[in-house]
């Protein structure tokens, strides 16, 4: 048995990339690996994802545990109390049989693990950045900001100073500062966009309109 002390805003945080595909099941929670410095989070959708790294609490692993994926149900019924939000730490109990129990403010959630393997996350996270320029998808972007928004308990400003920023890779994983200011160690990746060979052209909006032929003027015509 092992029990340990989580961020309930790390977990949230977290929770904001976690796959919804239920064929990728073992993608459907946040994976925590358990080591010496804490607890290193972990959710993806095979799009973005999201990286967390957290101290122990109050309870922590003593010894090597093996990792346990959460299910996303599970998490999202962790909250914290707007008239409480100092109590924003839950403790972790995970069974020898694979149940999970999470206590917070006085009431406690239940559920089993997901039984499967999750992916080496490592392999995605970026080691260089060459800065070439991409797109990504704009609704993933605006994740990142939620993600954020969870760490904090504060909504995005809108000059734009608290945005997540892209750390461009060209055809390569991105990385994502998010969390930068917030006391939370955390980032994101974000898989780029296929582009294609199409050209945009609008020189016609910064051309002057088309006049219609033979066409009198208004005022004359008016007149008649």
């Amino acid at each position: 048995m092992l029990k340990v002390t989580l961020s309930i805003r790390a977990l949230r945080a977290t929770l904001v990339a976690v796959s919804t595909e239920e064929t990728r099941y073992y993608l459907n929670g946040i994976n925590l690996e358990f080591t010496p410095d804490g607890v290193t989070m972990c959710a993806t959708d095979g799009h973005r994802m999201i990286v967390l790294r957290q101290p122990y609490g109050e309870h922590a692993a003593t010894g090597a545990h093996a990792s346990v994926i959460v299910p996303r149900d599970l998490v999202a019924k962790l909250k914290i109390n707007p008239r409480m939000k100092t109590l924003d730490t839950t403790d972790l109990t995970i069974g020898d049989d694979g149940k999970l129990l999470f206590e917070h403010a006085g009431e406690s959630y239940g559920g089993s693990r997901v039984d499967g393997t999750f992916p080496d996350y490592r392999r995605v996270v970026p080691k260089d950045l060459d800065g070439k320029p991409a797109q990504y998808n704009p609704a993933y972007l605006a994740d990142f900001a939620k993600a954020r928004q969870e760490l904090t308990g504060q909504k995005a400003d809108r000059d734009g100073k608290t945005s997540p920023v892209v750390r461009y890779n060209g055809d390569s994983p991105a990385a994502v500062d998010f969390a930068y200011e917030t006391g939370f160690d955390a980032f994101g990746v974000i898989m780029p966009l296929r582009t294609t060979d199409r050209t945009l052209y609008y020189s016609w909006a910064s051309a002057p309109a088309a006049a219609w032929p033979d066409a009198a003027p208004v005022a004359d015509a008016a007149a008649a």
